[in-house]
């Protein structure tokens, strides 16, 4: 599954609350994934998911340019195929599985769903701190990650975990500007993810850098602060590698290697999203929008030579109140 957490941007990312006020939302995102396998340039098996999230988020401002933050992640259902992916043999040259040479085994499926740690932080917007008068916003957050739930590398019946691992680490450099109608903004991301051990393997999801560009046009506003803005941004992220188990992220693995300590090597991805808010009152409104998402090809398991091209596509919708 393509990660979800490195370029969420709604409305300005460098704005804060007033002092003694609120923002908080509620964020569905939901879609397919498509991936190809491969071994040295051919084509081994296919992969189909569907993944469907949810976030909670909220700030409120204590003083003037300074906030607190709270943030809770949940995967109801998602669901991963690998299609026409063969029985993984020995390859007694390479010394290693190989799916090459073997007949297929149809359709494999593999459940997965629970609930992500809770991230507790802190905002701090220095020049509103200062109280200067500058033509730029600057939101500076950091936040920590308590360990949550089930990770992939649990079952419980025919359904894995879904969290990412131990806790983890994040911070976050917010810019942005007004002009005219626009408010162009970029955001700086560093997420450190700590590890946990599970039946006695030390796992855990891949930290990254990321850096997302976007912009919000304000098509129109309303006497009592309703408004209505296209948004549109795109990101970068470059992801370290990711720690589990053998067959936890690929099918039909040798046997005798399921369930030894394996890593998913580093890549790229690149993300997009094209969408409007609509704020129907001063206190309350919606976020709706279309987002992509493409991984480079890169090793699975690092000792198996099966490289993983994947694409997402994901439809959201976010409900927020503000408290003003």
């Amino acid at each position: 599954m393509l990660i979800l957490a490195a370029a969420i941007a709604w409305a300005d990312p460098a704005a804060l609350p007033p002092v003694l006020r609120a923002d908080v939302g509620l964020t569905y995102r939901g879609g397919q994934t498509w991936g190809e396998l491969s071994e040295h340039g051919e084509t081994v098996g296919m992969e189909k998911g569907s993944l469907h999230t949810l976030h909670f988020d909220g700030t409120f401002v204590a003083y003037r340019g300074l906030a607190g933050t709270i943030g809770f992640d949940a995967t109801p259902a998602a669901r991963q195929s690998w299609i026409d992916l063969p029985e993984m043999s020995f390859d007694p040259i390479s010394r290693t599985g190989t799916y090459t040479g073997t007949e297929s085994t149809g359709v494999v499926k593999q459940k997965y769903g629970g609930w992500d740690g809770v991230w507790i932080g802190a905002a701090v917007a220095p020049y509103q701190l200062a109280n200067a008068n500058v033509p730029l916003n600057l939101r500076i957050d950091v936040a920590f990650r308590t360990p949550g739930g089930r990770p992939a590398a649990v079952e419980n019946g025919d359904r894995r975990g879904a969290s990412a691992g131990g806790v983890a680490g994040e911070l976050k450099a917010a810019f942005s500007t007004h002009r005219g109608p626009a408010t162009p903004y970029f955001v700086a991301t560093g997420r450190l993810e700590g590890r946990r051990t599970v039946d006695g393997d030390r796992i855990g999801a891949a930290s990254f850098v990321s850096g997302t560009i976007g912009s919000d046009w304000t098509l129109w506003t309303g006497a009592h602060e309703q408004q209505f803005q296209l948004q549109m941004w795109s990101s970068i992220a470059v992801l370290g590698p990711s720690f589990h188990t053998s067959g936890d992220s690929l099918a039909n693995t040798l046997p005798w290697m399921q369930g030894a300590p394996v890593f998913e090597a580093p890549h790229a991805e690149g993300r997009g999203y094209f969408g409007f808010d609509a704020r129907f009152h001063k206190y309350v409104g919606m976020a709706f929008g279309v987002e992509g998402g493409i991984q480079a090809p890169h090793a699975v398991e690092h000792i198996y030579p099966v490289l993983r091209e994947q694409a997402e596509i994901l439809g959201s919708l976010r409900v927020y109140g503000r408290v003003r």
